[in-house]
């Protein structure tokens, strides 16, 4: 990447957009959300650089909708990270974890709301499998390493990974996005969810439920 926020220009060598490619830095920019904020980040949010990149993938994937725009962050690193400790982690305060295991069914089908489940089990399969590393602060159904891991496989050029992927690992979003706006008072952390929606079910639409391949520029 070429800078904390910032991944590089998605086109191939003939100039065509890839469009697997440009999903992929699109996840890899979202899973900065859904980290503790670092000071770069907090920057590229205040200066709007970080909307921008989100936006151009946005469209050049053909959203299915037009995120609003993005509200003003905090002024200071200190309070965005005081903003996403609230949201997420249950900082003086009902949150949203962005974790799987907590919205998904445990082996025996019932749902605990409990860390460490079969969707982290998995996660951590898939990861072992390609023998690429994950970061240790973070379970491995966290929604960033899972956004990480959809941009790892997309990058690879690991479609059919992928595919398998987003249908087993995506499908409880829409209940930590009702859960967020039910206990969340932090405008920037509500729109990042916002703009991840329709990130996933734009790619949802156009790779997964019989829409076009992904377009390399090339011909069929």
């Amino acid at each position: 990447m070429t800078s904390a926020t910032t991944p590089p220009s998605a086109a191939d060598r003939n100039g065509e957009i890839d469009d697997r490619r440009t999903l992929s830095e699109l996840y890899a920019l979202l899973a900065k959300c859904f980290v503790h904020p670092d000071e770069p980040f907090h920057r590229a949010v205040r200066s709007g650089e970080f909307e921008t990149a989100v936006r151009d993938r946005l469209e050049r994937l053909d959203s299915d909708s037009t995120p609003s725009p993005a509200p003003s962050a905090e002024e200071s690193h200190a309070d965005l990270r005081r903003a996403y400790l609230q949201t997420f982690e249950g900082f003086d305060g009902p949150s949203a974890p962005p974790v799987e295991s907590v919205y998904e069914p445990w082996w025996d089908g019932r749902e605990r709301e409990l860390l460490s489940g079969p969707a982290e089990a998995d996660a951590k399969r898939r990861f072992e499998a390609i023998d690429a590393d994950r970061p240790d602060a973070y379970p491995a159904d966290h929604l960033a390493v899972l956004l990480e891991y959809a941009s790892l496989a997309l990058e690879a050029e690991r479609d059919d990974e992928y595919a398998d992927f987003h249908a087993r690992h995506f499908d409880w979003l829409s209940a930590f996005a009702d859960r967020v706006t039910e206990t969340a008072d932090a405008p920037f952390y509500e729109w990042a969810v916002e703009v991840l929606e329709v990130a996933v079910l734009t790619a949802k639409r156009r790779y997964l439920d019989g829409g076009t391949a992904f377009d390399r520029g090339e011909p069929g």
